[in-house]
């Protein structure tokens, strides 16, 4: 079984999360989902294979003979897709050997994929691509991420000769919906160390995230006969838009998220008379060291990933030129000062 072939299995079962439910995991789909990787794992030979009531999944690769005193690094993923697009139905689509013309999806012809629009789906001309049909999503967010962990734990297994220490795996629930660390035992999961596969290019590792806070405003209006409305009617719809219009503009694209930038995702805009609602995600930086360590322009050893506990010594911290935030000195060390934020 290769790489592909299990991603192309796990993106046909629906983990779209609900943030609306207030079980853990939100849905069915996850859970199943999580089984069929926890009977997977046990069929590849890790040891340590739980699964608890909430949707966490972890595991272990053994540390080869000599190694089990090496500190222990963690790799995470997470199951569920996001709730903004159906998950259900997923028709995956592989494009052998891609050769950069535009991608129709077959089922909906006006979703096109241009490789002139998306400088990162250009660089992988001449590679083998997947694309959902374009009902749904594809769900690479992030089964790509779960079908590459387990792919390498495979190997290892199957390789006992390479050798390593010991490894912690974990899947979660529910992260699209800000909900994937709620439950997260790190005590239990026992890594020093642990990177997360979700997202960004081949040969890139991004050091610091944002905080993150879900918003929804409800705006109440006055419905009434048109006829007698002159001065009692308020349009609910009206009231939202111009709130969304009076928040700061530079704050909701991509490029807003630099230094101590606040930047807003919106997610959507319900309307049921006499009231509009707006939900919305507000993400801030405090402090713009995201740095990316390229695989084609290393130099030396790539940067250590963070604690998995998010903790670090008072010994180990440097503190940022820009926004005085306290970050590990080794890292400051790869870093410098004088560089534009990434």
């Amino acid at each position: 079984m290769t790489v592909l072939d299990r991603f192309l299995r796990y993106v046909q079962v629906d983990t779209r999360a609900d943030d609306s439910s207030k079980t853990c995991p939100t849905t069915p789909g996850q859970m199943e989902l999580q089984r069929e990787l926890e009977r997977e794992l046990r069929e590849i030979g890790l040891a340590d294979v739980t699964l608890d009531g909430h949707g966490y999944l972890m595991a272990t690769v053994p540390a080869t003979r000599g190694h089990e005193h090496v500190p222990a690094i963690g790799f995470i993923a997470h199951v569920d897709t996001s709730p903004e697009m159906p998950g259900a139905g997923v028709t995956p689509i592989v494009h052998l050997a891609w050769d950069g013309r535009d991608i129709v999806l077959p089922d909906d012809p006006t979703a096109v994929l241009r490789a002139a629009e998306q400088p990162d789906l250009a660089a992988q001309i001449g590679h083998d691509i997947v694309t959902a049909s374009g009902r749904t999503l594809l769900g690479a967010d992030d089964k790509a991420g779960v079908a590459a962990i387990v792919e390498a734990a495979a190997h290892l297994m199957a390789h006992p000769e390479i050798p390593h220490g010991p490894i912690r795996i974990g899947f979660t629930p529910d992260e699209e919906i800000g909900r994937g660390a709620d439950r997260f035992d790190v005590a239990r999961f026992g890594a020093d160390y642990a990177y997360t596969l979700d997202g960004g290019n081949a040969g890139e590792l991004e050091f610091e995230s944002f905080s993150a806070d879900l918003m929804r405003v409800t705006f109440v209006g006055f419905n009434t006969h048109p006829g007698y409305a002159k001065g009692k009617m308020v349009n609910a719809i009206r009231a939202a838009a111009r709130f969304i219009d009076r928040l700061p503009r530079e704050g909701l694209s991509r490029r807003a998220m630099r230094d101590s930038s606040t930047r807003t995702s919106w997610r959507r805009l319900s309307i049921a008379p006499p009231s509009a609602s707006c939900c919305a995600i507000m993400r801030r930086r405090s402090c713009a060291i995201r740095r990316r360590w390229s695989a084609d322009s290393r130099r030396g050893s790539p940067p250590r990933p963070g604690p998995a506990s998010n903790s670090t010594s008072s010994s180990s911290i440097g503190t940022c030129a820009r926004c005085s935030t306290g970050i590990p000195t080794w890292w400051s060390a790869r870093v410098p000062r004088s560089a534009p934020p990434a």
